[in-house]
């Protein structure tokens, strides 16, 4: 059986289209790889503001005492970044003891050095971050909203960015808790 000329291998062009197929299948799985390590990071930090949110709640139970006395309404917003750090209730934020070393602390001063512990806490853990507490109602025993929102960066999965969704959006995790 003799063989041509033509037919004795594969031409450059054969082998170039073949590259450039390979070229996209790699950069498809990079995209893929990206994704997973976006999903990756939203669901640590959607664990770390839950694990906050429940240290902020074994905080509010050591000190019934304040939290069952709070009044409706009470909706206060913890900001660590912001200069008055405490907002919505100015008592709160006057606090200044540090009842780790002070002898004379009483319910509030506990309570305002434990939300700025939480707001430090949120802070260092996720991005933009900010705790808000708030009284919901006015019901006996009190029942309150904690919040914490956050920042996270978005990636999308095709070119359509209203579709899909890219850039950074505001994350929110919540739970009603009655201390």
């Amino acid at each position: 059986m003799s063989v041509s000329q033509r037919e004795q291998g594969m031409s450059l062009v054969e082998v170039l289209i073949g590259i450039v197929i390979a070229g996209f299948a790699l950069l498809g799985t990079a995209r893929l790889q990206a994704l997973a390590l976006n999903h990756a990071f939203m669901t640590s930090a959607h664990t770390a503001a839950a694990m906050q949110t429940s240290n902020l709640i074994a905080m509010m139970k050591s000190n019934p005492a304040y939290w069952q006395a709070v009044s409706d309404p009470f909706d206060v917003i913890v900001d660590i970044n912001n200069a008055t750090r405490i907002t919505g209730d100015a008592a709160l934020n006057a606090v200044t003891k540090d009842c780790f070393t002070a002898t004379n602390c009483d319910q509030q001063d506990m309570a305002a050095q434990n939300l700025i512990l939480w707001g430090q806490s949120i802070d260092a853990g996720l991005p933009a971050s900010r705790g808000q507490v708030t009284r919901i109602g006015s019901a006996i025993p009190p029942r309150f909203r904690i919040t914490i929102s956050w920042s996270e960066k978005l990636m999308s999965l095709g070119n359509n960015a209203t579709r899909y969704g890219a850039g950074n959006t505001a994350a929110n995790y919540q739970i009603v808790v009655q201390p």
